[in-house]
């Protein structure tokens, strides 16, 4: 009897360490390692909508004109970018009207929109599909993050420095106008 259920327990402990390594290459998070902070206002996203093949697609919108390229990371860099944006401290008691009353007058720079997606299609140089699962926008000189004109969250130095970093790397750039 002893036998028979340590046999039970190997094979439980097996399927949950097998269970975990499927989870672990498929997808960014697991339920144990899925962000617990600011990602839940996007109710309808789970673990499982954060598959390995991600794209962070960015939109600057400069002096009324519209660069639009995507942007393909990997992986380390798409999380800890979620990761920022997860421990961003929400700002309380803050909306649109304030919003934009804090913006600077002159020189606020360019608005940039921040969309992270899943990778449908990827055909040489042409737009990739998918569906978005996180998105913000801020402007380049203004330290607040504006979702869904409703949420607002404080906008860290060291979190604008990792965008404009992850940004820089041209190689990695889909682009198209």
């Amino acid at each position: 009897m002893k036998k028979k259920w340590g046999y039970i327990v190997l094979i439980i402990m097996l399927l949950l360490i097998g269970a975990q390594i499927h989870l672990s290459l498929s997808y960014l998070y697991t339920p144990l390692t899925y962000p617990k902070g600011n990602i839940s206002i996007f109710k309808d996203i789970t673990f499982t909508d954060f598959e390995k093949n991600m794209v962070i697609e960015v939109v600057k919108w400069e002096d009324d004109s519209k660069s639009n390229y995507q942007f393909v990371t990997d992986n380390k860099e798409i999380k800890g970018l979620i990761k920022q944006f997860d421990d961003a401290d929400m700002l309380e008691d803050y909306d649109m009207d304030k919003y934009l009353a804090d913006l600077p007058e002159r020189d606020k720079g360019p608005r940039y929109n921040i969309l992270f997606r899943q990778l449908e299609e990827l055909e040489d140089d042409s737009r990739v599909g998918g569906r978005i699962l996180v998105s913000f926008e801020f402007y380049e000189n203004h330290d607040v993050l504006e979702v869904s004109d409703f949420y607002f969250f404080s906008l860290s130095e060291d979190f604008k420095k990792q965008i404009f970093s992850a940004l820089s790397d041209e190689e990695k750039w889909v682009t198209f106008d």
